[in-house]
């Protein structure tokens, strides 16, 4: 089993007995998870996809009179982790109409180059990309290093648009990381 060192120092082994790193779900998603379909681009349930909305401001009622709820999170919390993979995967892999799944291993190798994370490639760009995955699941600050690194990457007004995406889902998710343009690149940077 390989050995994938975090940042925190912290060295954990990674099964790909099966092609591909090894997930264990939450009990939790085991139970709730049964007979209901997650929409992919959203991460959520279909049957809570439909009819979303921005709801700036909106608090759940059992924390409506809680000052901590708009305190920023520093780290990476479970309930941001999956909208964050969400809008990674969309820069490095994508679907033809066929069903067939292509993966910008350009992009792969550049996150492996600039961050200095060997990815694993044995079966190809589909193992990388998993690889990969898994690391961000397990590593809170690489999760924020590879969103910086393709934050930095949006251009035009797709990326502009793409950015404001990104800085929804910080802030809604209580982020202490936002988005900033500087240089005509965007970036994260701690909100203030």
């Amino acid at each position: 089993m390989p050995k994938v060192p975090l940042s925190s120092g912290r060295v954990v082994n990674i099964d790909l007995s099966l092609g591909r790193p090894a997930f264990v779900p939450s009990p939790f998603m085991e139970t709730v998870g049964r007979g209901c379909k997650q929409a992919p681009a959203l991460g959520i349930f279909q049957s809570m996809a439909a009819g979303l909305a921005p709801h700036p401001g909106w608090r759940p009622l059992s924390r409506r009179d809680d000052p901590t709820y708009e305190a920023p999170f520093h780290g990476l919390p479970r309930w941001l982790t999956g909208s964050l993979l969400d809008w990674t995967a969309s820069r490095l892999r994508r679907r033809d109409s066929d069903g067939s799944v292509h993966y910008d291993v350009a992009l792969l190798r550049e996150i492996e180059r600039r961050l200095r994370r060997p990815l694993s490639w044995s079966s190809g760009p589909a193992e990388a990309y998993e690889f990969l995955t898994c690391l961000m699941r397990l590593d809170p600050d690489f999760v924020f290093d590879v969103i910086d690194l393709l934050a930095a990457r949006e251009s035009g007004a797709r990326g502009l648009e793409r950015l404001r995406d990104l800085e929804r889902t910080l802030e809604e998710g209580g982020s202490a990381w936002t988005v900033a343009i500087r240089e005509g690149a965007g970036r994260l940077e701690r909100r203030a």
